[in-house]
């Protein structure tokens, strides 16, 4: 009986696969994937014998934020809205070494969408703080030799961070056991 609705699973997904290859609408094509690919794993945890190649290569459909964003989009979105709060902290208080409230972006999308995404926020925080934050403001010369300094300790510091997040959700993805609905 399991192996037969086993089967019946895998052949559920192997259809629902198909029609998100075939569909255009861009929100319907990421639901079908998404549940081909629980039904797939549901098939697998059965213990059936599983054996579409195409549908265990597949990778899961990119994770999005509420809003649809691409991890680009939300990458270049986390630094614009971050730089517009250093530049009302700046204008205000006038700190040093503000380019390390990037952090928080760049670190929030290595956990949600990884280390690519978040080296393309690394460096989006790099020229937005030389752009805004480093005089000359509105160029992005940095006349400074401390600026540059700075902005090679934050490029550097977020690359080890960003490494760190990633091997830390990845040992946590291998440690929880599959779940059971």
């Amino acid at each position: 009986m399991q192996s037969r609705d086993a089967d019946y699973l895998r052949e559920v997904a192997v259809r629902c696969d198909r029609l998100a290859r075939a569909c255009q609408h861009d929100r319907t094509k990421r639901e079908l994937e998404e549940l081909s690919l629980e039904l797939a794993d549901k098939a697998i945890e059965m213990k059936s014998d599983f054996t579409d190649p195409a549908m265990i290569a597949r990778k899961a459909p990119t994770p999005r934020l509420p809003l649809n964003l691409t991890p680009l989009e939300a990458s270049l979105a986390l630094v614009a809205l971050c730089t517009v709060v250093l530049l009302t902290i700046d204008s205000l208080l006038k700190p040093g070494h503000l380019i390390f409230g990037f952090l928080a972006p760049v670190l929030f999308i290595a956990a949600r969408y990884g280390g690519v995404s978040a080296l393309l926020a690394s460096l989006a925080s790099d020229l937005s703080a030389m752009f805004f934050l480093y005089p000359p403001k509105f160029s992005i010369y940095v006349a400074e030799q401390q600026n540059f300094v700075e902005l090679f300790f934050f490029s550097a510091l977020a690359l080890l961070a960003t490494q760190f997040i990633i091997s830390r959700a990845n040992s946590m993805r291998a440690r929880t056991p599959p779940s059971e609905t």
